[in-house]
């Protein structure tokens, strides 16, 4: 991923989900996925977490613990016809 600090968006965490191996069989505890970004790529980093089913079985899921840029689509557009400042906020979520 190089020195450059990388947040995807929401959409490039949801790509990167679909591309998970299924975490009951996977053997380590992280997994990477590539995606595009640009004319380069980045990887998105989850780790393996075993959860308590309740009925004294465990279940194995990926979590994603990183932080997600969210913007808006037409962000550009809304801020040029737009005088409100609240139009095209930029903002990052922690995902826990």
């Amino acid at each position: 991923m190089g020195n450059r600090r990388f947040l995807p968006s929401f959409e490039q965490v949801k790509s990167a989900i679909e591309e998970l191996p299924d975490p009951a069989s996977y053997e380590s505890s992280e997994c990477s996925v590539a995606i595009k970004t640009g004319s380069s790529t980045s990887e998105i980093d989850f780790k393996r977490v075993k959860f308590n089913a309740g009925d004294g079985n465990s279940i194995f899921r990926w979590v994603y613990e990183g932080k997600i840029m969210i913007r808006s689509s037409d962000m550009g557009k809304k801020r040029k016809k737009s005088k409100d400042k609240d139009d095209g906020v930029v903002f990052s979520v922690s995902m826990r």
